[in-house]
């Protein structure tokens, strides 16, 4: 059980590794582009419509690969009052709140599996059956959305890999890490 669980940790750990790098790209892609639509429009006084399009998309899809990677870091909204009350009137607490962060991961994943059928379902009936192209990039509009998919691929890997890890923090197979005081 311990050498599985090492294993999710180390899978998810890539995958955490890989959504840094494409974020980073993404970030340097963003500012290229944001560099060239202002220089061009407020020092060159023309117009170049298609750096403006492009980094929307690069900020749309930054957007989704950064939630993918909060949920790697578990650097999403979460609310300390259980944990607080928890800690302070009963002897358990880790073990509850571990029991806890499982079932939230599980319906996390869940919600991210629904929300990606449903979202695949749109793009493949609406956005691709239309086949309605962006103004400035002349490009199909379904390629921008398909970070959004990929993001969401990875936030329900995350959240099932993390469903074992809080698992083997049960079973021991994992350390606990020590109390965030917030």
């Amino acid at each position: 059980m311990k050498k599985f669980i090492k294993g999710v940790v180390k899978v998810n750990d890539t995958i955490g590794k890989i959504e840094r790098m494409f974020a980073i790209t993404l970030m340097i892609a963003l500012v290229a582009a944001c560099m060239i639509f202002i220089t061009c429009r407020y020092i060159l006084h023309i117009s170049v419509p298609w750096a403006d399009e492009s980094a929307r998309y690069v900020l749309i899809a930054m957007g989704w690969i950064g939630a993918s990677y909060c949920t790697y870091h578990d650097d999403h909204l979460r609310i300390q009052a259980l944990s607080s009350l928890l800690r302070s009137k009963v002897k358990r607490a880790p073990q509850i709140l571990i029991g806890v962060e499982a079932f939230t991961q599980a319906c996390m994943c869940g919600f991210m599996v629904f929300f990606l059928i449903n979202f695949w379902n749109y793009l493949n009936n609406a956005v691709k059956a239309l086949n309605p192209m962006s103004s400035a990039l002349h490009i199909p509009l379904w390629w921008p959305m398909y970070p959004i998919v990929v993001a969401a691929v990875m936030m329900i890997l995350h959240s099932f890999l993390k469903v074992f890890i809080q698992i083997g923090k049960l079973t021991g197979a994992v350390e606990m890490e020590p109390p965030v005081e917030g």
